[in-house]
């Protein structure tokens, strides 16, 4: 008895059976049928993939002629692009340096001098004298300039004796300039102080003083023998000097320990 393949129905006979012509026209028609169907799908789709490597291959090549730039290699349009924003300076023997006074004015003199407009200038300064504000040291310049009015400056140096980063602002055609710190703007520092105190009322002066900062207000006091002292009042009396008024119980030798509220200086060159 004859039986039927899974796929197609393709009619198999028995061995038992008759050879029957019938049969075999009908599993030529269904193998022409399918085979047709498969080639115009591979036909469809060769044309879809062929479309789609022509586009890619497009995109990669590199004398597409969507790019803007003059150069049309991938890697020659974006060293153009990257040196319309960017400038590099060196000096004449090719050291990575340029020699000049390291003084702010020079500096700003050399930016004006030397900027293209609406491209970062870069490069690095060997100063001839020790009069600017990082001294001897060597410091970076980074600049943007639209015009000998306008502009940006930012000197980076790793002495660590100044301020690591000073900003300038070019407006009207003059340069201002100011030192970006590191250091917080608010410190609080314990200065001490040891006297003989009497019984009754009395007063004590301590000194106090931090560089580059100013006393705005005592915070604390502490120290030892202070449980017999009674504080009436304790203020910054200057820069250099902070007051206690006291009340002692007896007489006591006294240190005490005064903690001081210091706010850093703006730092203008």
């Amino acid at each position: 008895m004859s039986t039927q393949t899974t796929n197609y129905n393709f009619t198999k006979p028995d061995y038992s059976d008759s050879a029957d012509i019938s049969d075999l026209n009908g599993n030529f028609d269904i193998a022409d049928d399918v085979i047709k169907e498969v080639s115009d799908k591979v036909d469809n789709n060769t044309s879809s993939i062929s479309g789609l490597q022509t586009t890619v291959q497009g995109k990669q090549d590199a004398s597409d002629n969507t790019l803007t730039t003059t150069d049309k290699t991938i890697p020659g349009a974006i060293n153009e692009l990257v040196d319309k924003a960017f400038a590099t300076w060196k000096h004449d023997n090719g050291s990575n340096a340029i020699r000049m006074s390291g003084l702010l004015s020079s500096v700003g003199t050399w930016i004006k001098e030397n900027y293209i407009p609406n491209k970062w200038i870069a490069c690095r300064v060997n100063p001839t004298d020790n009069t600017g504000y990082f001294g001897s040291s060597s410091f970076s310049v980074l600049a943007n300039c639209s015009s000998t009015n306008y502009g940006v400056a930012q000197l980076l140096c790793d002495n660590p004796n100044k301020s690591a980063i000073v900003v300038g602002q070019l407006v009207d055609g003059a340069w201002s300039w100011r030192a970006v710190s590191t250091e917080p703007d608010i410190v609080v520092e314990e200065k001490s102080a040891s006297f003989s105190a009497t019984s009754g009322n009395g007063s004590i002066v301590i000194s106090i003083g931090k560089s580059g900062y100013t006393p705005i207000g005592v915070v604390g006091i502490t120290g030892s023998n202070t449980s017999v002292l009674t504080y009436s009042d304790f203020y910054i009396e200057s820069s250099t000097t902070a007051k206690v008024y006291y009340h002692c119980s007896g007489s006591y030798n006294i240190t005490l320990k005064v903690r001081i509220l210091y706010k850093r200086n703006t730092s203008t060159t």
